[in-house]
């Protein structure tokens, strides 16, 4: 009897704080190093997929990156959420990849492949149907350039 106390003691704290997200999908902007469009669907309890459609002018093309994210609540506030997830990305660039990747020197078009991270923080504004949020996406480019960089951003999205 004592171990099921324990059990169920350790399972009521470490679930107390839990709470699922309050919204079904969004769709926003996002800021920062890539600037872009990014959506996100809520599929379970703590779990979502976010799109994100972003480019940046040096690389003549677009890339749309793929995340599945887990969400947990934030310094025990109701409408703050911590989230981290994994990932990959695809994209298409013309031009000169000098001019956005150092070490391949040839011009035309260029596929870009990779996988992505992400780790950030999202504040659901109750009072409006709005969600900010903040995060770092590190990224590993398999094509081309096999080059790793740092992908920080702000976000707003509207709430359907």
């Amino acid at each position: 009897m004592k171990k099921l106390y324990i059990l169920l003691t350790i399972y009521f704290t470490l679930t107390a704080f839990a709470k699922a997200q309050k919204y079904d999908f969004s769709a926003g902007v996002r800021f920062g190093q890539t600037d872009g469009i990014t959506v996100k669907k809520m599929m379970k309890r703590y779990h979502a997929i976010e799109g994100i459609l972003h480019t940046k002018y040096e690389w003549q093309g677009a890339l749309v990156t793929v995340l599945k994210e887990l969400h947990k609540t934030a310094f025990r506030l109701d409408n703050l959420y911590w989230f981290y997830g994994l990932g990959g990305h695809v994209g298409v660039f013309h031009g000169n990849a000098e001019s956005w990747r150092n070490k391949v020197k040839t011009e035309g078009f260029f596929l870009n492949l990779g996988v992505d991270a992400i780790l950030g923080l999202e504040w659901d504004i109750e009072e409006i149907p709005f969600t900010l949020g903040v995060d770092i996406k590190p990224t590993f480019d398999l094509l081309n350039s096999r080059e790793f960089y740092w992908d920080g951003s702000l976000s707003a999205r509207y709430l359907f």
